[in-house]
C-alpha cells in the first residue's frame, strides 16, 4: 500500500511516482503515466520552457466573456496555475493543446454564468459529453496554449 499524497491523473489512484521530466506530475503506474503522456507532454514541456527559478515572462490569452460570449486578448504571468492544468483532450486530438481556467470558481448555474464555448472545448472525444463541472455554473474562462505560443491569438481572430 502506498502512502502517496499525490493523485494519478489518468485512474485517479494515489501515485507516488513522477514525471523524470517536470517532476511536477504523478503517476501509480507507467502504464497511467503513458496514457498520461499525450495530456501532460504540453504542461511537461511547458514546465521545462518556463522553470520556476526564472523570471516569470507574460504569456498570450485569450480571455473568453460570459454571458455574452466575447473574445478579449490578455496576457498571464508564466506562473499562473492555468499551465499546470492538463490539456483539454479535444484539443489534444486536433494536435492543438489548449489549458482553460475559470476565473472564478463554484458560480451558480443559469444564464448569467453560462459560457457555451468553453463547454464546447471541454468536450470529451469519447463520450461526446462536457465533464458535468463544465456544463453551467462557469462563468468567463482564460484559455492558452498549453505550451505557452504565441499562435493561440491566430485561432482566436478566426472566429
Amino acid at each position: 500500500m502506498t502512502t502517496a499524497q499525490h493523485t494519478c491523473p489518468t485512474c485517479h489512484q494515489p501515485g507516488d511516482k513522477h514525471c523524470k521530466d517536470c517532476k511536477t506530475a504523478f503517476y501509480c503506474s507507467q502504464e497511467c503515466q503513458k496514457a498520461d503522456w499525450p495530456f501532460h507532454k504540453p504542461a511537461c514541456r511547458f514546465n521545462q520552457a518556463h522553470p520556476a527559478s526564472l523570471e516569470p515572462q507574460s504569456i498570450p490569452c485569450v480571455k473568453i466573456h460570459s454571458p455574452q460570449t466575447r473574445y478579449e486578448n490578455i496576457t498571464v504571468p508564466s506562473t499562473h496555475p492555468i499551465f499546470t492544468s492538463r490539456a483539454l483532450p479535444v484539443t489534444v486530438k486536433f494536435g492543438y493543446p489548449l489549458v482553460i481556467a475559470r476565473l472564478v470558481e463554484n458560480l451558480p448555474q443559469g444564464p448569467q454564468t453560462d459560457n457555451q464555448h468553453a463547454t464546447w472545448l471541454n468536450i470529451d472525444p469519447e463520450s461526446g459529453f462536457a465533464p458535468s463541472e463544465w456544463q453551467g455554473g462557469i462563468g468567463s474562462v482564460v484559455v492558452a496554449n498549453a505550451m505557452g505560443h504565441r499562435w493561440i491569438l491566430t485561432l482566436w481572430a478566426l472566429l
